[in-house]
């Protein structure tokens, strides 16, 4: 019972409106860019060349278009630069059709973020946590018709979904320019995610306003919630490429804990930001054993774009821009034909 208190608590904070997220962060990005009084002295040291916009980042090592919008709290402690962002939807899910079912749910995150200077680089600390194994749990999740992928309750999943993991991520990451040309990139997690596949579509702005999650979430995100993940990577301006070693097991039933195991799988991707409005990235992985049913020899393969558009229109020149993604995945198996879902979504948030 003290776990459903403290999790429907934790629910309660959630449900702030995420405008008031957007609203404070425009407020710092003012303060930091005021008037040429509030600015930093000229003999302050320029930025690295490779140093990235925050709206660079998505979920674990991936990148995201530099044009994406950053919701969250962000201000100053000394030297460390801290951030909080939080989400959750509530309501009553009915999935009509003698396939589906219905129930209350509630999707949520909140995620904590510093950040301090270490040894000419970049130190970061990252926490994402939720409330789902309370607001979406129980022995057979919450109904979403169509989903497939991984098993729920000993089965594999089949027009329903199951909840996030309380530990979503506990992560460090160190990121150091090596001169002006390219740096270097560790990122270590007691629950994370490897070096495969886009973003999660919790941190994609083309999903950002979905109350649940995305039909091709198993296919596209299958491996965000990893219990153990060591990533190294070396970095341009625009290009990175990165390889993973990570416990590939899925997590199990109790979604309460850490699923930790040998780092058995690996992975590999490079991406490409050539411009601000566009983000490319391609990876492979190799799984030994990724679900309880599955067979070892699991080889996902990943390819996916992400774009914002600056376009306008004249009836509404304010409104927010719409950003896409395409994802294609294919999943080679030892025991069974290839899997080849297309996975776009859009959304204007």
């Amino acid at each position: 019972m003290s776990k459903w208190i403290l999790a429907f608590a934790v629910s309660a904070l959630f449900l702030t409106p995420r405008t008031l997220s957007a609203q404070e962060h425009q407020h710092h990005e003012h303060h930091e860019h005021g008037t040429p009084a509030e600015e930093a002295p000229s003999e302050q040291a320029e930025p690295s060349p490779l140093s990235f916009s925050h709206s660079r980042e998505g979920s674990g090592t991936s990148w995201m278009p530099d044009s994406s919008p950053v919701i969250a709290h962000h201000l100053m402690a000394g030297d460390w630069m801290l951030m909080l962002h939080y989400w959750a939807t509530a309501g009553y899910d009915d999935q009509w059709s003698n396939r589906g079912s219905r129930r209350f749910l509630s999707t949520n995150w909140i995620m904590g973020m510093a950040s301090h200077p270490l040894l000419g680089g970049q130190l970061t600390f990252r926490s994402m946590l939720s409330a789902e194994p309370a607001t979406m749990g129980g022995s057979k999740g919450f109904p979403l018709l169509l989903q497939t992928g991984e098993t729920y309750g000993g089965i594999p999943l089949h027009d329903r979904q199951h909840p996030h993991d309380l530990f979503m991520e506990t992560a460090a990451i160190y990121r150091r320019p090596i001169g002006d040309a390219f740096g270097v990139e560790l990122y270590a997690a007691a629950s994370g995610e490897p070096a495969l596949g886009p973003t999660a579509f919790m941190h994609r702005v083309s999903a950002i306003d979905n109350p649940l999650p995305p039909i091709g979430h198993h296919w596209q995100d299958s491996t965000h919630i990893s219990f153990g993940v060591l990533t190294a990577g070396v970095y341009n301006r625009w290009l990175k490429l990165e390889g993973s070693l990570f416990h590939g097991r899925e997590p199990d039933e109790d979604r309460w804990n850490f699923d930790f195991g040998p780092l058995d799988s690996w992975s590999t991707r490079v991406s490409l930001n050539p411009t601000a409005e566009t983000s490319f990235q391609v990876s492979y992985g190799f799984f030994s054993r990724a679900t309880p049913i599955s067979m070892a020899g699991t080889s996902p393969f990943s390819a996916s774009s992400t774009s914002r558009s600056s376009a306008t229109t004249w009836w509404c020149p304010a409104t927010p821009t719409p950003s896409t993604t395409c994802s294609r995945v294919r999943w080679d198996t030892s025991t069974a034909s290839p899997s080849d879902p297309w996975c776009p979504s859009s959304a204007r948030p």
